[in-house]
């Protein structure tokens, strides 16, 4: 039955789910999606403060595939909180994406993302558009392509957390994105390739919404963008003139 109590930490509401301590392994074969989570419209109709809500704990995703027109993932109309995850060895074929959630309020949180591929498309192991992505304590190390990406009216925040060795930008603001977008206390170190650290679309009211709070750049060859300008160095991206915005927010790069 559908339940009222707030989950601070997700915004769980609706059917009370859980998905814990399995391993999903080489799925998604065959134009089909390992796992998906929606709601159905004729719920979200009848009662639109409810969603169908999932927390999916200790599980880990392990060579599965996507293509185009499936990906690993997609999250539609819900609230999912992804709990101690792994998600490795996976591959996206053109679906700009691993997760791909829309109308969704996403929230990860203690989970590890590895050697993933998803340079198809240039896209990213999350991709939201029309919700809110929170990540929290959470690592994104030496995958093929990028982290998360922003779209249309999306929104959201990371926190502590640490992104290496990735071939695509790490965090992608792109145009529409609704903000605020808030990044703090993260840690980006090696960024690969000839692609940026953070990459935020040149736009005005975009800009004004993204937010940088104490990070830390080790860069060899990321930059922070701003679809003009660039902090390409690790001197440029820690020093003073870079940092007092950097801690204050709202920097102009």
């Amino acid at each position: 039955p559908a339940f009222r109590v707030g989950q601070p930490d997700w915004h769980g509401r609706g059917s009370r789910n859980l998905l814990a301590n399995l391993t999903i392994l080489r799925g998604g074969r065959g134009n089909r999606s390992a796992l998906i989570v929606s709601s159905s419209p004729a719920f979200t109709n009848a009662m639109p403060q409810l969603y169908t809500s999932l927390r999916i704990q200790n599980v880990h995703f392990v060579k599965v595939r996507g293509n185009s027109a499936y990906a690993v993932m997609p999250i539609y109309d819900s609230r999912v909180m992804f709990d101690q995850i792994i998600i490795r060895d996976c591959r996206d074929s053109g679906a700009a994406g691993l997760i791909l959630a829309s109308r969704s309020y996403v929230t990860v949180a203690r989970s590890e993302f590895r050697s993933n591929n998803t340079t198809t498309a240039r896209g990213g192991i999350f991709r939201i558009g029309d919700g809110v992505l929170n990540v929290r304590n959470s690592v994104f190390v030496n995958n093929d392509g990028g982290g998360l990406w922003y779209q249309e009216n999306a929104s959201g925040s990371v926190y502590f957390s640490s992104f290496g060795g990735n071939r695509y930008y790490n965090v992608v603001a792109a145009q529409e994105a609704a903000g605020p977008i808030v990044l703090t206390n993260n840690l980006f170190y090696e960024t690969m390739g000839a692609f940026g650290s953070v990459y935020l679309f040149n736009d005005g009211d975009l800009v004004r919404e993204f937010m940088l709070y104490n990070n830390l750049f080790y860069e060899t060859s990321g930059r922070v963008l701003d679809g003009r300008n660039q902090s390409s160095t690790t001197a440029t991206l820690n020093t003073r003139s870079f940092a007092s915005e950097n801690v204050s927010g709202n920097p102009e790069i």
